[in-house]
């Protein structure tokens, strides 16, 4: 699984589609996702100061017009949530999980795998430093998340 560190402060949701993509065999920089979607991602948010920031709705956008099919998931139940990231094969699909973080800032990363019971692994894409971070399902339904399975 590539870790990819985002190249501002925005762009987690841009990090994990370039990782995504690096990962399935489509290779695109957050780069080059900030040119070729530049007009969706001002339209996409209300303070031009965080450019770079996608919505779940356009990560989903973004993911499909590199030729993925994306399926949008918000289902809070936990054992139908855990029972899907442990079926996932990850040589073939990969999950971006968005959700508010902390209840302090909408954030994405990605699903790594399970490390036991409600307990997920997901790349953390970090302005600071990249790498792998632990998160609880029940925390990640507390924050509101969503997830979009790419394949």
């Amino acid at each position: 699984m590539t870790l990819v560190q985002q190249i501002t402060p925005f762009t987690c949701g841009l990090a994990c589609i370039e990782s995504v993509c690096i990962d399935l065999g489509r290779p695109k920089k957050q780069e080059d996702l900030l040119r070729d979607f530049k007009s969706e991602l001002i339209a996409d948010t209300n303070d031009i100061g965080n450019f770079g920031a996608a919505s779940f709705e356009l990560m989903s956008h973004i993911l499909q017009k590199q030729g993925f099919t994306v399926q949008k998931c918000k289902d809070h139940r936990s054992e139908i949530q855990q029972e899907l990231f442990e079926k996932i094969d990850l040589t073939k699909q990969a999950i971006i999980i968005a959700a508010n973080f902390n209840l302090n800032a909408w954030h994405s990363v990605r699903f790594a795998g399970m490390k036991q019971d409600d307990t997920l692994f997901a790349v953390e894409p970090s302005f600071a430093k990249s790498g792998i971070a632990e998160y609880s399902i029940s925390n990640l339904i507390k924050w509101d998340y969503s997830f979009l399975v790419i394949s």
